[in-house]
């Protein structure tokens, strides 16, 4: 990747060498003030049809003024239209490409992914984690559709946020399949709820899915909740609690007072609506008399 830092102290020294403000370097330019001054803050780089200019203006080459960066080669190669040559010679990666997309305009960077494509075997989760943020939502999904291997669910998360919900589901399931829910809660946030909440549906155990609770719909929860009941893991129940709609937490809660469950209650009393905590005090009172809301009278 790009030393920005560096290479934004190089274009200061310069533009100083040159007597030139910055205000000046941005009409010479063409491109804001703001543009300049972030360039020599490190905060971005020149676009790479601007670099020829830039070094022009300071009276120095291309090689001097990126000297040090191991993608200068490459950009060279970019500038002067010769990249069809010196990808196949050099046999450039997608990671090489992503060195120096942060300059390159998306379809620039599209342009030569489709050179390397064409020269290469096959296309891998990793090779597109790589340049996922550099190029068109599109372009992406095309290129997608050519990953021809195994993967799990970590290997989605750097490109989860990039994609279309609807092609992130199907290479979540594909993962499944493969490797198990490990690390989907990473990728939970870019999901459809209805989609997330089918996967939860089929999964074994409720230790794979917790971790995804945040992230659901009301109902898929609700039905969580009630399964964790009748198997009796109360704590796990109790942690549902806070992400469940008032009213399918105040019959849950009443369907566990009347199996006298009262630790549960005692422990979710804060969470429950007046009118279930009434209804919950009235059936542990006849059944285990005053004593048994001691817990819950605050709340009451």
């Amino acid at each position: 990747m790009f030393d920005t830092k560096n290479i934004g102290k190089k274009i200061v020294n310069l533009r100083k060498i040159n007597n030139i403000t910055q205000m000046e370097l941005a009409d010479l330019m063409g491109v804001s003030y703001q543009a300049v001054s972030n360039w020599e803050r490190g905060s971005s780089m020149p676009d790479i049809s601007k670099l020829p200019e830039l070094a022009k203006i300071f009276c120095v080459t291309i090689d001097e003024l990126l000297s040090g960066e191991e993608s200068l080669d490459f950009i060279k190669n970019v500038i002067d239209s010769k990249d069809d040559s010196y990808l196949k010679e050099e046999k450039i990666s997608l990671k090489d490409v992503a060195e120096i997309s942060p300059i390159l305009k998306p379809v620039q960077t599209e342009e030569i992914i489709d050179k390397i494509v064409d020269n290469t075997a096959k296309v891998t989760i990793k090779d597109i984690a790589e340049i996922a943020c550099f190029i068109d939502e599109d372009y992406l999904n095309k290129l997608i559709k050519q990953i021809n291997e195994k993967f799990t669910v970590k290997d989605l998360c750097d490109i989860a946020p990039h994609i279309d919900e609807d092609i992130l589901n199907d290479l979540v399931l594909q993962a499944i399949e493969f490797g198990g829910t490990d690390g989907l809660e990473s990728i939970a946030p870019y999901m459809d709820e209805d989609d997330l909440s089918d996967i939860v549906k089929k999964s074994n155990t409720i230790k794979d899915v917790m971790a995804l609770v945040p992230y659901l719909d009301e109902d898929a929860v609700n039905n969580l909740a009630i399964m964790e009941l009748k198997n009796e893991r109360l704590d796990n129940l109790v942690e549902l609690a806070i992400y469940m709609d008032d009213d399918d937490l105040g019959d849950l809660a009443i369907k566990a007072a009347k199996s006298g469950h009262i630790n549960l209650i005692n422990r979710i009393a804060q969470y429950l609506n007046e009118d279930a905590l009434h209804e919950i005090a009235d059936i542990l009172v006849k059944k285990h008399g005053i004593s048994a809301i001691k817990e819950i009278a605050p709340y009451l």
